[in-house]
């Protein structure tokens, strides 16, 4: 056939590339493509829900710090059996030899609910963090915002002590070591 007989008949002297057969891929659901997004959007909501942030420990410690400094302005002292009760739920007791407790509570953590204490030291108030699931193998120091904090391996996890800059972290930390007992 030459190439005039062609033209006449409507055809291009181009070669076309064959047509994809694309409304029976159009009309047909992409249900594969939905349910893998679906799937990684319940894989990462669950790992930001438990805390997988990436953060190192510290910066997640004086984070929450600074997100309750409220805390370190209460002053009186919480009733035992408060104290207890938040304790009891870290799985931990605090002997007497601790101080004063002037705040007490359950906080989220890291996807985990901690046991929270305010105490009273004569170097002014100190926090601290009981963080059962938060091993350390070696004490970890952190300053900013006003603070300066110590995170130092105790029983199963560590405990995380900070207070206003200035205070003599490696007493106060000691001290609330000898006194949490883990239960």
């Amino acid at each position: 056939m030459n190439v005039r007989e062609r033209e006449k008949n409507g055809e291009s002297t181009v070669a076309r590339p064959p047509r994809a057969p694309w409304r029976a891929a159009a009309g047909r659901p992409r249900w594969g493509a939905l349910a893998g997004s679906i799937l990684a959007g319940v894989v990462v909501g669950a790992w930001l829900w438990s805390g997988g942030s990436g953060n190192p420990l510290s910066v997640d410690v004086l984070s929450h710090l600074e997100d309750e400094a409220a805390a370190l302005a209460a002053g009186s002292p919480v009733t035992a059996a408060e104290v207890s009760r938040v304790l009891e739920r870290g799985g931990v007791r605090l002997r007497p030899a601790a101080g004063t407790v002037t705040h007490a509570r359950s906080c989220r953590f890291r996807g985990r609910a901690v046991p929270h204490l305010v105490l009273a030291t004569e170097a002014g108030p100190v926090t601290l963090l009981v963080l059962r699931h938060e091993p350390v193998d070696a004490s970890v120091e952190f300053t900013g915002g006003g603070f300066s904090g110590r995170i130092v391996p105790s029983g199963p996890g560590s405990l995380a002590v900070a207070g206003a800059d200035g205070v003599d972290l490696d007493r106060v930390a000691s001290r609330l070591q000898a006194a949490v007992e883990w239960l």
